[in-house]
C-alpha cells in the first residue's frame, strides 16, 4: 500500500465518518478528577469531575468498589483516557477488580490484560506505556507495564533479564509517577519498610528508577532518599501529583494525628537530587489523594476529616482552601489533573488479538498526533516474518467471531492489503508502518475510526493471526 493511496483512503473515510460519530474524549484541560468514595454516587464510589475555578462537581461514573491505594487512577494522554481499576459487578468471581479506561463522559472500556489485576501506582508516560504495581498476591515487588497495544510486560533490572524486585513482600511501593525529563519512575514507601540503606522504617522513603531508552529495564541501580514528616510516627505515601511548575514532584503524606502541630504533609521532591522539602504544612493527617492544580497554582489534598478537596499554596501552613462543596470521604482516594496537551487525539487499543507463530499476538498501534492536518503512522509488529495480511478499517467497534478469534472493527469501510517484512516464517519478526496524513478539516475533531489487522499464519488456530482492535480518536 503506497502512502499516497492510504492517505486518499483515510481522507475519504474520515470525511464520511465525520457526521456519523463525532464525539471526542470529553475532557476539559485543567479539570480535576477524583476517584474513590463520594456521596455523589448511589454506590458510594465513583469518579467525579471537579472544575477547580468554580468548584462545580459532576459524577461521571458510579463504581461498585474502588481500590484504596495511592495513584489507583491516572490520566493517560496517549489514549486520552482515565486508567483505573474497579469492581463493577456485584457477583463477579474473584478477583473482583478489573482494569478500565474511561473517557470524560464516563464511558468505560475494559483493558483486556487487566481482567484479573489490582493495579495502583498507575504511571502513564504518554507514548503508550503505562507502568503500575500489581497488588495481587504472588506478584511480589515487581513493577509491570502496559504497551500501546495493551500487552502486559514486567519491568527488568539493569541486566534486561532479571525481573526487577524492589521488595519481595510488595509493601515498599505506594504510589508511583513518571517524570519525562528524567525518564524515571519515582516510588514512595508504604507501611514501615526501610528501603534506603540504614534508613528509619517510620520515615517517608522515595526511590528514583531511571529507565532505559525503550523503557523495558532499569538503566542504573535505584536511588533512594528519606524524609521524616512527623518524628516518632509512621509516615505513609498518599499519592504523587505534579510535576510542579519548576519541575519538582508533589508528594502527599499521611502521618500523625488530626490537629496541631502542623506537619509537612505535602512535600516537594527534586527529581535530579532527590532532595525532599516541605511544600505545605497542615494538621489534617489524612491527605487521602494528591494532585497539583495548574489552574489554581496550588497543591490539592483530599481531607478525610473534612471529606473534601483542599488546595494549598507553596509554603502555606494549615487552613487549606476548599475546592467545591462535594463530599469525598475516606482515607485513600486518587486525584489527577487533565493537563494542557499539545495533542488532543487518542489511540485506544481494545479487545484481544489471536496468537500466531511462537505464541506471538500481533500488535497494532498508532504513532504521532492524530489531529486534522497531522502526519501519523499505523504500526504493526510481532507478526510472523514476511506474512501477507489485511488491515480492516471501519466506523464502529465490533465483537464478532472471526477465524477463531474476534473481529473488532465493524461497519467496515476499507480493507487494505498489506505485507510485513522480516525473516520469512520467523515468529514475531514481521513489522510494518503505514504513514499517512489526516485531512486538515477542523470538522474531523472527535471522529473515531476503528481498525484491526489480520495476517496469514500457519501456526494460528485457523491459519490467521489477529491484532487487537485500535480506535483512532481524532483530536
Amino acid at each position: 500500500m503506497k502512502p499516497l493511496r492510504l492517505l486518499q483512503l483515510l481522507s475519504a473515510l474520515v470525511s464520511a465518518a465525520a457526521p456519523l460519530c463525532a464525539q471526542g474524549a470529553g475532557f476539559t484541560p485543567l479539570d480535576l478528577y477524583h476517584y474513590g468514595f463520594t456521596t455523589l454516587s448511589p454506590t458510594a464510589s465513583g469518579i467525579a469531575r471537579v472544575d477547580p475555578i468554580s468548584g462545580a462537581t459532576t459524577l461521571t461514573t458510579s463504581l461498585l468498589v474502588t481500590h484504596d491505594q495511592p495513584n489507583a487512577m491516572a490520566f493517560d494522554p496517549y489514549r486520552q483516557r482515565l486508567v483505573f481499576v474497579a469492581r463493577q459487578l456485584p457477583d463477579a468471581p474473584s478477583p473482583w477488580y478489573h482494569a478500565y479506561m474511561s473517557d470524560g463522559f464516563g464511558n468505560l472500556t475494559p483493558i483486556t490484560p487487566g481482567a484479573s489485576d489490582i493495579w495502583d501506582g498507575i504511571a502513564p508516560t504518554g507514548d503508550g506505556r503505562i507502568y503500575f504495581r500489581n497488588g495481587l498476591s504472588g506478584s511480589g515487588g515487581n513493577i509491570f507495564w502496559l504497551d500501546a497495544a495493551n500487552q502486559q510486560h514486567v519491568l527488568y533490572d539493569t541486566d534486561g533479564i532479571t525481573p526487577l524486585v524492589l521488595d519481595p513482600t510488595n509493601q515498599s511501593i505506594a504510589g508511583m509517577i513518571w517524570h519525562p525529563a528524567h525518564n524515571a519512575l519515582f516510588t514512595a514507601s508504604a507501611s514501615g519498610v526501610a528501603v534506603c540503606s540504614g534508613g528509619d522504617p517510620k520515615t517517608m522513603h522515595v526511590r528514583k528508577l531511571v529507565l532505559s531508552a525503550d523503557g523495558t529495564r532499569l538503566a542504573s541501580p535505584p536511588q533512594c532518599a528519606e524524609f521524616d514528616v512527623n518524628p516518632g510516627d509512621l509516615d505513609v505515601c498518599l499519592g504523587w501529583g505534579g510535576p510542579l511548575p519548576d519541575g519538582d514532584l508533589l508528594l502527599g503524606a499521611h502521618s500523625g494525628v488530626y490537629g496541631p502541630p502542623q506537619q509537612p504533609r505535602l512535600l516537594r521532591v527534586n527529581p535530579l537530587t532527590l532532595a525532599i522539602t516541605p511544600f505545605a504544612w497542615f494538621g489534617d493527617n489524612s491527605n487521602g489523594g494528591t494532585a497539583f492544580s495548574t489552574a489554581l497554582n496550588r497543591g490539592i489534598a483530599q481531607s478525610h476529616f473534612q471529606s473534601r478537596l483542599l488546595a494549598y499554596s507553596d509554603g502555606q501552613v494549615d487552613n487549606g482552601v476548599g475546592v467545591g462543596a462535594a463530599v469525598f470521604p475516606g482515607t485513600s482516594n486518587s486525584v489527577c489533573e487533565i493537563p494542557l496537551l499539545s495533542c488532543d487525539g487518542g489511540w485506544i487499543a481494545y479487545g484481544g488479538g489471536l496468537p500466531g507463530a511462537g505464541g506471538k499476538v500481533p500488535r497494532l498501534y498508532g504513532q504521532g498526533c492524530d489531529e486534522p492536518g497531522q502526519v501519523i503512522g499505523i504500526r504493526m509488529d510481532q507478526v510472523v516474518g514476511g506474512a501477507p495480511g489485511a488491515l480492516f478499517v471501519g466506523l464502529a467497534s465490533a465483537a464478532a467471531p472471526f477465524k477463531g478469534g474476534t473481529l473488532h472493527a465493524g461497519a467496515l469501510f476499507l480493507t487494505i492489503s498489506i505485507a510485513v517484512g522480516g525473516a520469512p516464517g520467523a515468529p514475531g519478526a514481521g513489522s510494518l508502518t503505514l504513514p499517512a496524513a489526516l485531512p486538515g478539516s477542523p470538522g474531523l475533531s472527535g471522529v473515531s475510526v476503528f481498525m484491526q489487522a489480520a495476517f496469514q499464519d500457519l501456526s494460528a488456530v485457523q491459519k490467521v493471526s489477529l491484532s487487537q482492535g485500535l480506535e483512532m480518536e481524532i483530536g
